[in-house]
This record gives C-alpha cells, structure tokens and sequence, in this order.
C-alpha cells in the first residue's frame, strides 16, 4: 500500500503542531504564594487541566462582593469532560478515527458500557 503525499504531509504537520501545542502547555502563566510563602507557578497545561475537571465535576468558581472565590455547582457534568478524565485517569486512550471510519459518540459509548455493565448483573438461567 502506498503513501500518498497528503498522508505524509498531514504527518508532518501533525508532528509540528504537536510540538508547538507542547511548548504554549509549558508556558506559565500565572504565579502565586502558596501558605507556606512557596512560590507556586502555573502552566497553561495545568489551567486547562483544571477547566476539564471542573467541567467534568459541573462546577464553576466565581469571586463574591469582597472579592473571594466561591465554589458553585452550576451545571451537571459534562458527559464530554467526564469522558476525558475518565479515559485519561484509566489510561485508555481512544485512536483517532481516520476520515473513512466512523466512531460512535462518547454518549454512545458510555451508553453501551452501562449496557455491558447492568447486563453482566442479569442472572439468565433463572
């Protein structure tokens, strides 16, 4: 089977923005004195870690009339956050789909896990 030009371009490409994604995650972005007077810095990477989380969990922070942070439950989580934590904590990483094929929705997919899940419950020799 042969290689086609746009199959290896779209490899390089790849490979580049990869490499530039991996550098912005890197960059820090803000800095803070932790209780201890530690100096604490945080990458993009860790921010954007903390937004899928709290997406996943459903809760937003915002800062009161004298200016502290409160934690609020605004939303239920978000079944495509949940799925990243949840794949990314159990290691399992789905391939990406090539143009071709069609992968079912991360909906679907927990869907049918649950399914899996409540019928290896089901007793059927009764």
């Amino acid at each position: 089977m042969a290689i086609s030009k746009k199959d290896i371009l779209y490899n390089i490409t790849g490979k580049i923005l990869t490499q530039k994604l991996h550098d912005l995650a890197r960059d820090v972005v803000s800095s803070s004195l932790d209780e201890g007077g530690e100096v604490v810095l945080e990458t993009r990477a860790e921010m954007l870690a903390r937004e899928v989380w709290n997406a996943a969990l459903g809760i937003t922070y915002s800062k009161n009339e004298d200016g502290v942070e409160e934690l609020k439950f605004s939303h239920k989580p978000l079944p495509w956050a949940v799925g990243i934590v949840f794949e990314r904590l159990e290691g399992k990483i789905v391939p990406r789909a090539r143009d071709n094929q069609t992968r079912p929705s991360l909906g679907n997919r927990i869907d049918e896990q649950q399914q899996l899940k409540v019928n290896s419950f089901i007793d059927y020799d009764s």
